[in-house]
């Protein structure tokens, strides 16, 4: 009966929801000019608040009909698309559409408020064409990811595409996804020699010359250690030694640090691509994938436009990203092939994460209890990790670093959002501050300058401002006069933490930054006269020929990226997106073994919402990029076939 009743709803009934769909799409948030609260203006406000005509929208609205009433009708079962996996999912992207879509145009929730004008009318419209596109879309996508895991034993590939390199990559996985990869990335080896270079990067390599006499970051001057040491741990120690020891390389043996750097470069292109090529092996030797996602997964390290912008790009975040995309593996592998060699090696993949990342210590101490307790057989084993990585970081951060002289980060890297939340109300309320608001301000920051240099999408230059040399009871104050302050302006705290971090979840936003060569370029020139006294030497080959094949290239990638297809991959939110999908789909197929995999990527984004940039700022969110085709494959195509011994496989 119930079936019956499920098929027996009308046309109009669809029809009604296509119809509200492509209204909400066309109608603008942006305030009408007249402001009347009479009904009769609001309408007409409402009225001219959509956009102009065209042919797309009447094709949709029958698009669209035939998209739910197939749904409706043949996939789903009745009452799915009111459980609590879709609605939550679903009601959260369409608060971030509409709350992205404020602050984009408005840089505030200023769209959003207010009920002249019939604003509060179109926001409802808004968000209900959202809720009810966003809600048959992911009651499909459960249907069909629970049709393939019911189906998976009878599902038999039959792909004629590319069939010899498919026969060949389930043969020789390791090997042949290793020589696939260098081979498409010659090319832009030689196009980026010696390698491309961020901020971060020659402010590291300048930490490592005590010689030179330059302390980076500023604030450590008159804070310094030893006056021999100028180390900092603001930068992971390790990558900075590192480092050096690749440029002493190059001008040791090859009389270059070009080609040091370029050495070093190498060094972390082929540890990415030795991961990724065991990932790829993982994936054909251990899960059910077909094999022709097998492709796309190695396509997908070819194509995605951050991930071969920053194969040739001097950064931690390479390396730590790696280590990264070992930990997902190994997690796997214990919890499917619990045994010795499998718990070592998870274990290093962690202390390599730390070893390249400041944060990451926190993301596995907050991510592993989690996991704990969704993998019970795992649970001694990493309740021992845990306290093996506490004692590694008291012992490597609290005892080796104080005792070789390295200087201590700043604690500003912690307090971003306070800062930025204190900044813009210093901006927006300035007249209403009292004096002991200004006073307890004022010792932790820069009063004077916060609110004229407050970037909603960056911290840095608010947080630049803050008072090394302020006290505790001088912290204390502050945060006491912080907790006053957003109980007397909680609009703009929300505000100022929205702004930060919005682009991480809206879609519509800014994509993924790039470090042009250009950029690259001028960092070489600031490290040579930096470095003049060392005779360093770094610069890109000056031949015209390559001159303008670099740039043809640079153009290629960046306009090729902003294409429909590629673009997908550009928007920070479409990783976002798909972790929440994954972790409401674990918990609609009770998959304690999906929520394992994905609470660590979870466990990190988090962690990026404590930092001081938007999502465009790709370097934060880049570990999730490198496990994203790996950890999809793990979550979805894993837990049905007999898993045997993984060193079994050919390479």
């Amino acid at each position: 009966m119930k079936r019956k009743c499920w098929k027996d709803k009308s046309a109009a009934y669809f029809c009604l929801l296509s119809l509200f769909t492509v209204i909400s799409c066309q109608l603008q948030l942006s305030p009408a000019e007249t402001s009347s609260s009479s009904l009769p203006i609001s309408l007409l406000n409402i009225l001219h608040s959509f956009e102009e005509y065209n042919l797309f929208c009447i094709i949709m609205i029958p698009i669209l009909f035939a998209v739910y009433h197939y749904i409706y009708r043949s996939v789903c079962p009745p009452n799915s698309l009111h459980s609590l996996t879709v609605t939550i999912p679903a009601v959260l992207f369409s608060l971030l559409m509409l709350v992205g879509n404020s602050f984009t145009q408005a840089g505030s929730l200023s769209m959003l408020k207010g009920f002249h004008n019939g604003q509060f009318i179109k926001v409802c419209i808004k968000f209900t064409g959202s809720y009810i596109f966003f809600s048959f879309m992911i009651a499909f996508l459960y249907h069909a990811l629970d049709k393939y895991h019911a189906n998976y034993c009878s599902h038999q590939p039959g792909i004629k595409l590319l069939h010899h390199y498919i026969s060949i990559i389930n043969r020789y996985p390791f090997r042949t996804t290793f020589i696939t990869l260098t081979l498409i990335y010659i090319p832009y080896i030689i196009v980026s020699y010696p390698a491309n270079i961020m901020g971060d990067a020659y402010a590291q390599m300048l930490q490592a010359y005590p010689e030179l006499g330059i302390i980076t970051p500023s604030y450590l001057n008159g804070r310094l250690l030893s006056d021999t040491v100028y180390l900092s741990s603001h930068h992971p120690i390790v990558h900075t030694l590192l480092m050096h020891a690749f440029l002493q390389i190059g001008a040791t043996f090859f009389h270059s640090y070009n080609i040091g750097i370029f050495l070093f470069a190498l060094l972390q292109f082929f540890f990415l691509l030795t991961a990724v090529s065991f990932a790829v092996k993982l994936l054909i030797t251990q899960t059910v994938m077909p094999p022709g996602f097998i492709v796309c997964v190695v396509l997908y390290y070819i194509i995605s436009p951050r991930i071969q912008s920053y194969m040739f790009l001097i950064t931690k975040d390479v390396i730590y990203s790696t280590f990264f995309l070992y930990f997902i593996i190994f997690l796997y592998l214990n919890m499917k092939m619990p045994c010795l060699k499998h718990h070592i090696l998870l274990i290093l993949s962690g202390f390599g994460m730390i070893l390249f990342r400041n944060e990451a210590k926190y993301i596995l101490l907050l991510s592993l209890p989690v996991i704990a307790i969704l993998q019970p057989t795992c649970k001694k084993f990493i309740i021992k990790y845990c306290v093996a990585i506490v004692l590694f970081c008291l012992l490597f951060f609290r005892l080796l670093l104080p005792i070789c002289h390295v200087n201590p980060g700043s604690i500003r890297e912690m307090l971003s959002v306070p800062f930025q939340q204190t900044a813009r109300c210093v901006k927006e309320h300035e007249n209403e501050i009292t004096l002991e608001e200004k006073e307890a301000i004022a010792s932790v920051l820069d009063y004077s300058s916060i609110g004229k240099n407050y970037n909603p999408d960056r911290s840095d230059a608010v947080k630049d401002t803050f008072q090394e040399n302020c006290s505790r009871e001088d912290l204390v104050h502050y945060f006491k006069i912080w907790f006053r302050m957003f109980l007397k302006y909680p609009g703009s705290y929300f505000q100022a933490t929205i702004g930060n971090y919005y682009s991480y979840f809206y879609p519509g936003g800014k994509l993924f930054n790039d470090f042009s060569y250009e950029g690259s370029a001028l960092c070489m020139e600031i490290m040579n006269e930096k470095m003049k006294p060392l005779g360093t030497d770094f610069h890109y080959p000056s031949t015209p020929p390559l001159d303008k094949i670099r740039d043809f290239y640079y153009e290629l990638r960046e306009k090729a990226a902003a294409t429909p297809i590629l673009s997908f991959l550009m928007v920070p939110a479409t990783y976002t997106w798909c972790l929440i999908l994954l972790l409401f789909y674990g918990i609609h197929a009770r998959s304690t073994h999906i929520l394992s995999i994905i609470t660590c990527p979870i466990i990190l984004v988090c962690m990026c919402l404590l930092g001081p940039c938007n999502g465009f700022y790709g370097r934060y969110l880049y570990p999730v990029l490198v496990i994203f085709p790996v950890m999809l494959s793990l979550c979805l195509f894993t837990g049905h076939k007999n898993i045997h011994s993984f060193e079994a496989g050919a390479i």
